[in-house]
């Protein structure tokens, strides 16, 4: 792959580039990723005070695992 000129004059910088490049997430990992991000976001409207959401997926089968809100307004044990 073709790298930008900025790299030219630095091995190592290309090699950088390279690796990175090649752990980047698909288009179909972060359309994945979005739908579950975006469940968290839906899990958050549970708490208008403290609108936090969290969705736990098993990233090999795509299976939520478990999704919860804020609760620290009944005990302060129950953040995040």
């Amino acid at each position: 792959m073709e790298l930008p000129y900025l790299f030219d004059a630095d091995p190592q910088a290309q090699q950088a580039a390279h690796r990175l490049l090649a752990i980047a997430p698909s288009a179909e990992e972060l359309r994945i990723h979005e739908q579950f991000t975006q469940l968290a976001v839906d899990v958050s409207g549970g708490n208008a005070s403290y609108p936090f959401g969290a969705v736990i997926v098993d990233h090999m089968t795509g299976e939520v695992l478990g999704r919860g809100v804020n609760g620290s307004s009944q005990s302060p044990m129950l953040h995040g």
